[in-house]
């Protein structure tokens, strides 16, 4: 019986720990995502605006229209820059020894990741707008409902932030985070699709159209948010199987995120980069 009793709180520490190190794994390749992606999209845009290689944006956002691409592409790797900035600062937020080693750079930098997540938002909400680029609904959908959440929990951050509220100011900049890391996800997505099925497969490659393309670009945006809610709710059950079963799931979506990025990286970033 006493074996049974002291066992029960080292099963239950286990648990907590599995469930704290899949949650840090997940969140460190979508910062690595981020930013291969920015910097991708900042090289090409660099390449075609210099003319070292000016189609080089056209295979890197197939499906975008010649007379908007050198504004929508300077615009993206702007929002995709910023985006890479807002996930690796807000990972800084939530390592605890950061936050004890420097309370004033943690409070500034949760005070500026809001305003320029929604500058980025603001920048992407204008796209979609005058859609610069000739991209059609289906592919500015899940920009604009990103870019509206994003305004949405950074303006829900600046709340708790003057309620003083710091753990529902990190839950909401988090929450910026993910939302802000779409658009990579969404195409590390796209590219595991693809390299899984040999082709394409539930879209048009000539005009990049399809029922995948909006697939990929909604998911980008909901399924961090849903697994994020998940592990929440998993990190304040008292059910030893709820832990241990987020921490399998995040495990398994880190696994194919990090498949994603490779077959993106290695079949698009990295040569046009």
């Amino acid at each position: 019986m006493n074996a049974t009793m002291l066992a029960a709180p080292d099963l239950d520490a286990a648990a907590d720990l599995a469930l704290q190190a899949a949650a840090r794994l997940w969140y460190g390749v979508a910062v690595i995502g981020a930013t291969l992606f920015a910097l991708a999209a900042t090289a090409v845009t660099v390449q075609a605006a210099t003319g070292i290689d000016v189609d080089a944006w056209s295979r890197f956002m197939a499906g975008t229209d010649p007379a908007g691409r050198r504004l929508a592409s300077s615009m993206l790797a702007a929002t995709a820059l910023a985006a890479a900035i807002v996930c690796g600062s807000v990972g800084l937020q939530l390592l605890p020894r950061m936050r004890a080693a420097s309370p004033r750079f943690q409070r500034c930098n949760a005070a500026a990741l809001p305003a320029l997540a929604s500058a980025a938002a603001v920048v992407t909400l204008a796209l979609a707008a005058a859609r610069v680029d000739g991209q059609d609904a289906v592919q500015l959908a899940p920009q604009v409902l990103g870019a509206i959440l994003v305004l949405v929990f950074a303006e829900k951050a600046r709340g708790a932030a003057l309620a003083g509220d710091r753990l529902d100011q990190r839950i909401a900049l988090l929450r910026v985070a993910l939302v802000a890391g779409a658009p990579w996800l969404a195409r590390a997505g796209f590219m595991l699709w693809v390299l899984v099925n040999q082709g394409p497969v539930g879209f048009d490659p000539g005009s990049v159209e399809g029922p995948a393309i909006a697939l990929f670009g909604f998911g980008g945006v909901l399924v961090p948010l849903v697994i994020l809610d998940a592990y929440l709710f998993a990190q304040a059950s008292a059910t030893r199987p709820a832990r241990l079963g987020m921490a399998v799931a995040l495990l398994a979506f880190t696994a194919l995120a990090g498949g994603g990025i490779v077959a993106a990286a290695l079949g698009v970033w990295l040569p046009l980069a």
